[in-house]
């Protein structure tokens, strides 16, 4: 029997280490559509996912294990067609920005929303309040349950952003 020759020797070892590079870059396309990259790129260039503190992602972490701080995933507007929320930092380093941007998604396009835009801050987090579940709406109503998925930002205080009457509105959440 002939010994493997040395080059598909070389290439066998070199996909087998290049194979989790792949699956990365196609985690990333899986999470983040292109639609939604090609317009955060256009109204936000140099944008990126912002970064949390590491007492928060444990923190999330001991909740779920795919918890992402600064992306998360529902139903915002009911269509049943999956919508995003993103937490980006952009702009100049020394005036770094941090928003939150909705994108719903209306057949194979997405809306963009810019919900917030506060000096970046690691304090912040986003996470999905289900539908049908129960907040408290601080200031107004008192108790409610959500219609339809909605986005919850925690930081130095929690609101929620609620997507009725073809916009997205905010109420300041105690649980």
């Amino acid at each position: 029997m002939k010994p493997p020759n040395k080059t598909i020797i070389f290439l066998s070892l070199l996909c087998f280490l290049l194979t989790p590079l792949l699956v990365l870059g196609q985690k990333r396309a899986e999470q983040i559509p292109k639609a939604i990259e090609s317009a955060l790129d256009k109204r936000f260039p140099g944008w990126k996912l912002a970064e949390v503190s590491e007492e928060i992602r444990q923190f999330l972490m001991q909740h779920s294990a795919d918890a992402r701080p600064n992306l998360i995933r529902g139903d915002f507007d009911g269509n049943g067609q999956l919508d995003y929320a993103i937490l980006i930092i952009h702009g100049p380093t020394p005036n770094l920005q941090q928003s939150i941007v909705g994108f719903l998604r209306k057949g194979n396009r997405f809306k963009l929303y810019v919900l917030e835009t506060n000096p970046a801050s690691p304090a912040r987090y986003l996470l999905l309040a289900k539908n049908n579940t129960t907040g408290h709406d601080f200031h107004d109503v008192g108790n409610f349950k959500y219609a339809n998925d909605s986005i919850e930002l925690f930081g130095q205080h929690h609101l929620s952003y609620i997507y009725e009457n073809g916009k997205f509105t905010f109420v300041l959440r105690i649980d």
